[in-house]
This record gives structure tokens, sequence and C-alpha cells, in this order.
């Protein structure tokens, strides 16, 4: 997952998995620790697993200190953060307008996002712009989805 999302590969993300009391902790190269818990899969497989939280503070810990981490890897880190600030800003968004966020919801939010991305819509983005979007996204949110 840390490599689809972030670009940081499964060999490098088990040598940072640190052994401390028990306890599992992944060290990010600034040397902040989070803490790694395991999980059993469907697949009958153990995994390493940190909170959803810690994803994001695990990121943004990458962009400020990175260490020697590759410009392709900071390049798909910042694109998670973003892709993880859009998505919680338009689901608050939503409950705020609708008080619920459902998994309707969100493959809306997901194909409205994907449509405006492969938009050639530009870089910055103005308040006018900013507005615009939030209110075709809204108008997505509600519209009912349509099979194709």
């Amino acid at each position: 997952m840390a490599e689809k999302y972030i670009g940081i590969d499964n060999t490098t993300l088990s040598r940072r998995v640190l052994q401390i009391k028990g306890d599992k902790l992944l060290k990010n190269p600034s040397g902040k620790t989070f803490r790694a818990l395991q999980i059993f899969g469907t697949d009958g497989n153990e995994y390493s697993v940190i909170e959803a939280g810690d994803w994001f503070a695990l990121s943004a810990d990458v962009l400020v200190s990175p260490g020697k981490t590759r410009k392709a890897t900071k390049e798909k880190v910042a694109e998670f953060i973003r892709w993880f600030a859009i998505t919680g800003f338009y689901a608050s968004a939503n409950i705020a307008l609708k008080g619920t966020f459902t998994s309707r919801d969100e493959r809306a939010l997901s194909d409205g996002l994907e449509r405006v991305s492969q938009a050639s819509q530009p870089e910055k983005t103005t308040p006018t712009f900013f507005t615009i979007q939030v209110l075709k996204v809204e108008t997505m949110l509600t519209e009912p989805i349509r099979s194709t």
C-alpha cells in the first residue's frame, strides 16, 4: 500500500521497522516514529500497518525532512497529501450540507475529482475557481449516480 500511495517500497519500509520493548515502530528518516500494528489479512498473511492519521503525518514528515528521499517519491507523497486533504475537505463539506457522507457519496466524489483532474484545469486555484469547483462537486454529490 505504501508503495502504491506514497512511492516507498516495502523493502525500504521493512528496514525502517524497529522492535522496542515489544512494540514495533516505523522510523522515518527524520527520526520520528509511528506505532506499527500487526493484523492478519483475509489471505492469511500478517501485515504491519499504521493508523490512518499517522499515514498523513508520515507523509508530511517525508516532505519536511526528506533525508535521502528521491524526487519521484517526494512528488508521490505530495500527491497523496493533496488527495488526502481534498477528499477530507469535500467529505466534511458534504456532511455539513447533507448531514452524512455515505459510500455512494465517496464514489461520486472520487468520480468527480477524477473528471476535474482529467479536465485541463489551471494549476493555481484562485478563490473564484475554488468556489466554482466546490459547487461543481457539491452538485455531483447530490446528483443521482448513473450507471454507464
